[in-house]
């Protein structure tokens, strides 16, 4: 998976958004499937030319279900990852919850999945 990513943009929002995009696929898919373990690997493109590649801000992460139900213990308070959506209308969407791990604890939780 890619996300784009500009040239201009600051190292550390660079490295920041391929992590967001890494704990948002994986917690995700174990909010919506039954997959124990899965690994991600992010590697953004270029914004202003989508078929060129950052391979030097790749990152790929094993990751199973005990270890991300550990890190919304620790930073949600809850081991439930449907808390990580809300209904709105008919749909469902990330709630605020989603938005601990991939914003305000970023760096944080990536460090714990890492571990």
């Amino acid at each position: 998976m890619s996300k784009p990513i500009s040239i201009k943009d600051l190292e550390d929002v660079k490295n920041d958004i391929v992590k967001r995009d890494i704990v948002y696929v994986a917690f995700q898919t174990f909010a919506l499937t039954d997959v124990n373990e899965l690994t991600v690997t992010a590697v953004p493109s270029e914004l202003e030319n989508q078929k060129k590649y950052f391979d030097t801000y790749r990152k790929s992460l094993k990751i199973d279900r005990e270890k991300a139900r550990f890190v919304l213990k620790k930073y949600i308070g809850t081991e439930n990852f449907q808390s990580l959506y809300k209904m709105e209308g008919t749909i469902w969407i990330p709630s605020d919850n989603f938005s601990v791990l991939k914003f305000e604890k970023l760096k944080d939780v990536f460090e714990d999945l890492q571990k």
